[in-house]
């Protein structure tokens, strides 16, 4: 029983760093995106107005 139990719970953490994985990969690509978006727009102002604009729907 010992062995099941050691198992399941290498199991757990591998899931747990799995989702950790893609949790950090998601918000390095959103901040790439943004800084990106952010230094590609000549007007930062509209980008600033826009991005507070879909924070409030999100």
């Amino acid at each position: 029983t010992s062995s099941t139990t050691l198992y399941k719970r290498r199991g757990r953490c591998l899931s747990r760093y799995l989702i950790g994985v893609m949790i950090d990969l998601s918000r390095r690509l959103i901040s790439a995106f943004v800084a990106k978006a952010y230094h590609g727009t000549w007007n930062h102002g509209t980008f600033v107005g826009a991005v507070k604009g879909l924070s409030r729907h999100l």
